[in-house]
């Protein structure tokens, strides 16, 4: 079924329990938005595209095809954003859907925050580093900062930006941390 035209369709009373839907559950609707030229049809596609992901999610939840019915709100969530445009109106709405796209997929890719939080404490221990700090214990501190445990005796605490930053570090250590739990969990209780 992944490609096929599903818009208009009775979704309620089909037997989709047995459909095989490919790796990418894109329906066809998407598919041919990506390779329309014209802005009104485009918005159309999209439209109609997030309105057969959420029926098709509801379908799945009903009939208890939990992470199917999560690939589908993944494809809805995607609909959703590439309906939104980098402008004025739309802007904080789009980047608040991609960076939830970015960090956890939409609270269905419990993975991506695991690497996202890997990212971010590498990138601050090359900060750290910057300051004089050798990698080792930059990324002790690095480390030591997103999880807000506390600097111990490996490493002295340094002052300045760098205590700045680290603070900064621990706010955005906690939120992640939050972030995984609240995915993990969603994904282990259906």
């Amino acid at each position: 079924l992944n490609g096929a035209r599903l818009y208009g369709c009775d979704l309620r009373s089909a037997r989709l329990e047995d459909g095989k839907w490919g790796p990418r559950y894109k329906i066809s609707e998407e598919l041919e938005y990506e390779r329309e030229k014209d802005a009104q049809r485009r918005r159309e596609l999209i439209d109609q595209a997030t309105s057969v992901y959420r029926h098709l999610k509801q379908r799945h939840t009903e009939a208890g095809m939990y992470d199917v019915a999560g690939r589908f709100y993944y494809r809805e969530m995607e609909a959703k954003r590439k309906a939104k445009s980098w402008g004025w109106r739309d802007f904080w709405s789009k980047l608040g859907l991609w960076l939830m796209r970015l960090l956890c997929g939409y609270g269905e890719k419990p993975l991506r925050v695991v690497g996202s939080a890997a990212a971010a404490v590498f990138v601050m221990a090359a900060a750290y580093s910057a300051s004089a700090l050798y990698f080792p214990g930059a990324l002790y501190f690095s480390a030591a900062s997103f999880t807000a445990l506390g600097y111990g005796s490996w490493v002295n605490a340094p002052a300045g930006w760098v205590r700045a930053l680290g603070a900064f570090e621990s706010f955005i250590g906690v939120f992640m941390m939050a972030l995984f739990l609240i995915t993990f969990v969603r994904k282990m209780t259906r």
